[in-house]
């Protein structure tokens, strides 16, 4: 089953949505941008200034996939995370191995080639 990611646009609109293969999809907004890829559309999402993306909170927990905001750039959970506990060895985030967190605002360049 193949899943397709809407991000449709208007006048002071943007949306965000996940349509598995088989549904039925019709938006009001003039513009809909269909992606393949899950952080391509996000991205897109974000450049549009969509808000329906969380901020980052030290406290907060997160669901592996759940996209967040920290500063200037949207991140996606890689796995479940759980609330900070402080650990002064580390920075709180993200990670510097990025074993929680994949940067999704600036693409991967591993990703555009596999893409092809």
């Amino acid at each position: 089953m193949t899943t397709k990611y809407h991000v449709c646009w208007g006048p002071n609109a943007v949306a965000f949505v996940e349509v598995p293969d088989g549904s039925a999809f019709q938006t009001g907004q003039p513009n809909d941008e269909v992606f393949d890829v899950r952080d391509d559309a996000a991205r897109r999402a974000f450049e549009l200034n969509y808000k329906g993306f969380r901020h980052f909170k030290l406290e907060g927990e997160y669901e592996a996939g759940e996209y967040v905001v920290f500063i200037f750039n949207l991140y996606r959970a890689l796995a479940e995370v759980e609330p900070y506990t402080p650990d002064f060895d580390e920075p709180p985030f993200p990670s510097r191995d990025f074993k929680d967190w994949k940067l999704v605002t600036v693409p991967d360049p591993a990703d555009e080639l596999t893409a092809v």
